[in-house]
């Protein structure tokens, strides 16, 4: 078998696209979607421009060239997460434990399926209680 420059498939398809591959529910792919739009839209609506599939290019884009940039926006929204679950629960901006994983998900997933490494066991601890 040999393998000529032809036969090799690019690499180059959308963010969202290998992103939504990723996923084979239907009913996940709705919660991933309204998760990660409100992560790049909201969240990040002061970094990130654009679309919501412009954000999402800009966002993996940003996180394979600077690694750094990336893991300081996950911790950041950690931290600011952490802070949340430390409120009273009857605060309006109390956010239980519990959330903190599956908000993550599609943004672990968005990262993954584009090939950014990320050191999630560091994401994850920042939020733990020590």
């Amino acid at each position: 078998m040999k393998l000529r420059k032809e036969d090799i498939q690019s690499i180059s398809e959308e963010s969202l696209q290998l992103f939504y591959q990723g996923i084979k529910s239907p009913v996940t792919k709705e919660k991933y979607t309204r998760t990660l739009r409100r992560i790049l839209c909201d969240v990040l609506e002061d970094i990130l421009t654009g679309t919501f599939e412009e954000r999402a290019s800009q966002f993996v884009n940003k996180s394979k060239n600077d690694p750094a940039w990336a893991m300081g926006v996950l911790l950041s929204i950690s931290k600011k997460m952490r802070d949340r679950t430390e409120l009273q629960s009857t605060d309006k901006d109390y956010l239980s434990p519990n959330f903190f994983s599956r908000y993550f998900k599609p943004i672990k997933k968005l990262l993954y399926m584009n090939e950014v490494p990320i050191a999630w066991k560091r994401v994850y601890l920042c939020n733990s209680k020590t």
